[in-house]
């Protein structure tokens, strides 16, 4: 139909956000006169990726809102196991932080150290996901962060949305972080922005999601360094 495609799984944690979120994304551009060269961005660097403790604010023990284990008992239980896993292979979920998904069974059972699995609508409605560091479940803000979205920008209780549908809508989401990296290499190649603009959106990507801000955004025949 006239359109140049493009497509490539892409994670989210390579694009600044702790959540292990791999998605297949398709560009197609309308073929012009104006169309450039079209190329998904780089990840970030290992030394840039936000830690999990960057976005979940650790509570520390003796905080009344921190828990050493789920106050659920099949929570507990469940999330028991993983630690003295973990505990045998010398990660201490106290100091290391971990993400334990107690929605499933004790034969399966997910358990992440440093990121937090991929958020699904199910498990996101039930409030599923235990934070070692934080000491409780994540809840809907954790989940919008986790999503690449800012807290408060979408009005769901003036929507009429509960808590809970908007916890399942936040785990169907795509990552808004990895988007926020893509458009623009997808608006350059359409010409329908500037090079100049193009290295404006790119960088304050950069800016954003990046730790260390030491990163070049190259085009053809220019290049900008944040």
């Amino acid at each position: 139909a006239d359109y140049k495609v493009w497509w490539q799984i892409l994670d989210s944690q390579d694009y600044g956000v702790p959540q292990q979120r791999k998605r297949f994304y398709l560009v197609a551009v309308l073929i012009t006169g104006n169309l450039e060269p079209f190329s998904f961005p780089g990840r970030l660097t290992q030394l840039t990726m936000t830690r999990l403790d960057d976005m979940i604010p650790r509570r520390r023990g003796g905080s009344p809102d921190w828990r050493p284990i789920p106050p659920r008992p099949r929570a507990a239980s469940l999330v028991t196991i993983e630690y003295e896993k973990l505990a045998a292979k010398r990660i201490n979920p106290y100091r290391t932080p971990v993400c334990v998904d107690t929605g499933g069974t004790p034969a399966w059972v997910y358990t992440s150290v440093g990121r937090v699995m991929t958020l699904t609508k199910s498990h996101c409605e039930a409030f599923s996901y235990w934070s070692s560091s934080k000491g409780d479940f994540l809840d809907v803000d954790d989940y919008t962060r986790l999503q690449g979205l800012d807290v408060g920008d979408l009005d769901w209780q003036g929507a009429g949305v509960t808590r809970r549908q908007f916890a399942g809508m936040l785990g169907n989401a795509m990552a808004a972080n990895v988007l926020e990296f893509v458009i623009p290499c997808a608006l350059k190649s359409a010409g329908m922005i500037s090079n100049r603009r193009y290295i404006e959106m790119s960088q304050n990507s950069f800016r954003r999601w990046g730790r260390l801000r030491t990163h070049t955004v190259s085009t053809a025949g220019s290049a900008a360094t944040v």
